[in-house]
């Protein structure tokens, strides 16, 4: 005869919820439901319902929706232990406690093992609900579970009783009343363009970066830098030739002004190839929300190269990074500028489990020839969600049918097309 415990971890810190990133925040889970770190939905103890287990439904039913039940009789969920899926684990039902959940709260006490001290007299605490009378922090109703007009709502959530949960992106909070984002929640659309794409390193051709920012999300800030030298960092404002070389020029795009925010960074030709061949990273910033895109130079004689250099991949799905380098001793990896000693020699970079976090720029070269820049690019593109399902950070929503190479925004389930493509699915060439 001996103690059993089950001890329950969340996969994401106290408060918060979005695996893998864990940078939601939880809705406010009543009557000691439990945030549930992947969908950040409320998993309700037995005897509670609704979203954010708000509502009492009775102590002789159990289920999701309070459809089952444990008998006809009142209290007929005593002496019964439930079990939910993590991170909530096992309880007694609403009103009850003990080992073998045995026992009907004792006054002044509530709630699923009675957990739950009542805020009011002892002639108004039912021990299944709570108070039902003298409520306190906002809330109103017999039970304390409805809030009041000047309440505000959990962030996140909206409605005359906080019932809609806010379609914002991030864990930015919307207008009760009307569910409107109080910060904007659209991706602004911005595209780096190389040109040529292609650096012929012998004879040391200038190379043209534009970075624009499109009309419908004109941007309050622009930046680019060159991924892996912090000192290669220019804004919109810049009028000089920057960290380059003297035959250099950077100046905003004046070209299509009234369309386009833009910066146009032309690298002279006795620029070196660290200036001239790498990742170039470009971000927008309106309003306090930000979009970064990565795009690259690459050297038309690369002693590695790359197979395919853009790798987009659902979140949980496999990915390969091939090159058309053999094996050898003396290849390495870097991630985003950090270097990834596991796969020293390897040709092929495998992620067998795709998270956010791997999401970036790759680079396969030779120990010694880095700063040559004559080597393998890679940008990984990680969707936050799994294949075929977005709106995060639940993922419950079906992407729509996105064509001619468009992919379904993990956040707001829209088509991203690429350049030439427009419409709703992409199916519209400009």
């Amino acid at each position: 005869m001996h103690a059993f415990f089950q001890l329950s971890v969340r996969e994401c810190p106290a408060g918060m919820c979005g695996l893998p990133n864990c940078r939601y925040t939880c809705p406010i889970c009543k009557y000691g439901g439990v945030c549930e770190p992947a969908s950040c939905t409320c998993i309700c103890p037995s005897g509670y319902i609704g979203d954010l287990c708000e509502t009492p439904h009775a102590t002789n039913y159990f289920g999701k929706y309070g459809t089952i039940k444990c008998s006809d009789s009142a209290d007929s969920c005593k002496d019964k232990i439930m079990c939910r899926p993590p991170p909530f684990g096992c309880s007694c039902a609403g009103g009850f406690y003990g080992l073998l959940c045995e026992s009907i709260c004792p006054t002044g006490k509530y709630g699923p093992d009675c957990r739950f001290d009542c805020d009011c007299p002892d002639a108004q605490c039912t021990y299944f609900s709570g108070c039902s009378g003298g409520c306190t922090n906002g809330m109103t109703g017999d039970t304390c579970d409805e809030y009041l007009a000047e309440t505000p709502c959990p962030i996140g959530f909206y409605g005359t009783q906080c019932e809609f949960q806010c379609e914002c992106l991030s864990s930015l909070t919307c207008d009760k009343v009307t569910g409107d984002c109080i910060a904007p929640d659209e991706i602004m659309d911005i595209v780096l363009v190389v040109d040529p794409p292609w650096t012929d390193m012998s004879s040391n051709p200038s190379v043209t970066l534009t970075f624009y920012s499109l009309k419908d999300s004109r941007t309050d800030e622009m930046t680019i830098a060159l991924t892996d030298d912090p000192s290669v960092f220019v804004d919109v404002d810049v009028s000089s030739n920057g960290p380059f070389s003297s035959d250099s020029d950077i100046a905003p795009d004046s070209d299509d002004a009234a369309n386009t925010n833009s910066i146009q960074v032309v690298v002279g030709t006795s620029s070196t190839a660290e200036q001239r061949v790498g990742p170039f990273t470009g971000t927008a910033t309106l309003d306090g929300f930000v979009t970064t895109t990565t795009a690259w130079f690459r050297p038309n004689n690369a002693a590695i190269n790359a197979l395919v250099d853009v790798v987009r991949v659902s979140h949980g799905g496999f990915a390969k990074l091939s090159t058309d380098a053999e094996e050898n001793a003396n290849l390495r990896w870097k991630f985003n500028g950090e270097d990834l000693d596991f796969a020293n020699g390897l040709p092929i970079l495998t992620i067998t489990k795709a998270y956010i976090e791997e999401s970036g720029v790759y680079e396969c070269f030779l120990n010694g020839d880095y700063d040559q820049k004559a080597h393998a690019y890679f940008r990984v593109v990680v969707r936050g969600c799994p294949g075929g399902l977005c709106g995060r950070p639940g993922c419950l929503e079906r992407c729509p049918v996105c064509y001619n190479g468009g992919v379904c925004s993990a956040d707001t389930c829209s088509c991203v097309c690429p350049g030439g493509f427009h419409g709703s699915q992409c199916d519209q060439a400009a």
